[in-house]
């Protein structure tokens, strides 16, 4: 059985490394797939650019990741996910080869495309 899910703010602000985030996300996206509520991603995670030093990709990622859910199970997304700090100056690309940055591009899901992350189409899928 899947626990129940922590709100973003407090599953996000342990974070010190990629490792931790990229563990932190994948395990918030399953409990909140579990129940689905808006109360989990209503109120803003603090910024974690400087504690990743990451250019905010985690930041972008994080608010990709709550518009991408609130989407998926027809909530509307809360007001901090349009944050411009939220959103990449530059593109940031999961692939480094031409190619495959040429499929992400059409691939990426609008809610990481606008926030100039350009990933797979089912990067959030889970089994």
């Amino acid at each position: 059985m899947i626990a129940v899910a922590q709100p973003m703010t407090e599953a996000f602000k342990e974070i010190i490394d990629a490792d931790d985030f990229s563990y932190a996300i994948r395990d918030f996206v399953d409990r909140f797939n579990h129940t689905p509520l808006l109360s989990l991603i209503e109120d803003e995670p603090t910024p974690l650019t400087e504690r990743l030093d990451d250019g905010g990709v985690a930041d972008a990622w994080l608010a990709a990741t709550a518009v991408y859910l609130c989407q998926k199970n027809g909530l509307k997304p809360p007001k901090w996910t349009h944050n411009n700090a939220r959103a990449l100056e530059r593109p940031w690309f999961a692939a480094q080869t031409p190619n495959l940055r040429a499929i992400l591009l059409q691939d990426s899901p609008a809610a990481f495309r606008v926030r100039n992350l350009f990933v797979s189409g089912d990067v959030l899928s889970r089994a």
